[in-house]
């Protein structure tokens, strides 16, 4: 059953869309998007814009750097500035990100062209109507999906074509099959009986939206070695508080799309009291690195291994802030200290949460 999961989540490539060459700065590009459309340019992309939020990040981590991104969506500039990007590229802060509305998709073509892109990478599945004002201004697209670990790949290795970076989309993806393999094999003997009941909330404050079945977060509960008692839920999906006191989770880990969303505001919620997560002090915000943890991006075995030390601290042992040195320095050249690693965890925040020290410099 867990090598079906597996399987899902991360895919089986034998045919990938992306076949990328190692090119020279001057040698023509030819690679297919997500929705088969062949993307050609002529060279190694110097200026690129993408409007999908978690590209950014994405890009700079194949890239090696925030050089060649010339255009971002707002809410990309959010997450830069609330976590360590900003840090790490100081730069980031020239990006332009007036490219499109705050609130969607729709470009800002004349804002666009001012920036000269060889490239701009676009969601392919909300319509027309946000890509052809692009392809019409005379500019470069790359239509785009995500949610999945499937779509992560090939984005990571659409952003390796353009810039001529196979062998460190290769160390990436591997990194992250790797990480996969080894978490089977370290929730294999977990029996049905010990592992939590875990809700995800992708809303909070606003309403609580949690999810369910056929989800990425539903599948990262389930491969950490817990049990979402939402599962009978399609999708995404807001509840009733009485709905979570009958689910009555073990755990809860939440979202970082809501600004100032703490475990302090379930912790405080009066219709919550009663359920075991609160009483058991077992509710946790997602960790905030390169990009935020809890959505696919190129840092997601980090946040696989967070969710399965909370949910067996007694039994799931990673050497994670090792491992966030080591891999920051290849995937951005960046050496972490303690007090940003400290940061990214969320130390202070999830501090109140039972079991979190485990996540403390030793």
């Amino acid at each position: 059953m867990f090598d079906k999961r597996v399987k899902i989540i991360s895919g089986v490539f034998l045919f990938l869309v992306f076949l990328i060459p190692q090119v020279s700065a001057d040698q023509k590009i030819s690679f297919k998007d997500h929705y088969g459309n062949e993307v050609i340019l002529d060279k190694v992309a110097q200026r690129v814009v993408t409007i999908p939020k978690p590209a950014p990040s994405m890009f700079m981590a194949v890239d090696g750097s925030s050089e060649k991104i010339v255009g971002i969506h707002p809410s990309s500039m959010e997450a830069i500035n609330e976590g360590i990007l900003k840090d790490m590229f100081p730069n980031t802060q020239d990006i332009r990100h007036d490219i499109c509305n705050q609130g969607g998709f729709v470009p800002n073509v004349e804002q666009m062209l001012r920036l000269k892109p060889d490239i701009v990478f676009q969601w392919g599945n909300q319509g027309m109507g946000i890509v052809d004002p692009i392809k019409n201004a005379g500019m470069t697209v790359a239509l785009v999906k995500y949610g999945d670990q499937e779509s992560l790949e090939t984005m990571l290795n659409s952003f390796g074509a353009v810039v001529g970076k196979k062998q460190k989309v290769k160390d990436i993806i591997d990194w992250h099959r790797d990480t996969l393999k080894q978490l089977e094999k370290t929730t294999a003997g977990i029996e049905d009986t010990e592992k939590p009941r875990v809700l995800f909330f992708i809303r909070a404050l606003s309403a609580l939206k949690v999810a369910g079945s056929n989800t990425y977060h539903g599948q990262c509960i389930e491969m950490a070695g817990g049990t979402n008692p939402a599962k009978k839920i399609a999708g995404y999906m807001d509840v009733s508080p009485e709905q979570v006191i009958q689910w009555d989770p073990d755990v809860i880990f939440l979202n970082n799309f809501e600004s100032g969303l703490s475990p302090k505001d379930i912790y405080d919620n009066p219709f919550l009291s009663g359920i075991s997560a609160v009483k058991k002090k077992r509710v946790y915000r997602a960790p905030l690195g390169g990009y935020r943890w809890d959505p696919p991006n190129q840092e997601s075995p980090f946040m696989w291994q967070w969710l399965s030390m909370i949910f067996h601290p007694d039994q799931i042992k990673w050497d994670i802030r090792r491992e966030m040195k080591e891999k920051y320095h290849i995937l951005y050249n960046y050496d972490l200290n303690e007090h940003e690693i400290d940061a990214i965890l969320r130390i202070k925040m999830n501090g109140a949460s039972s079991f979190y020290r485990q996540f403390e410099k030793s």
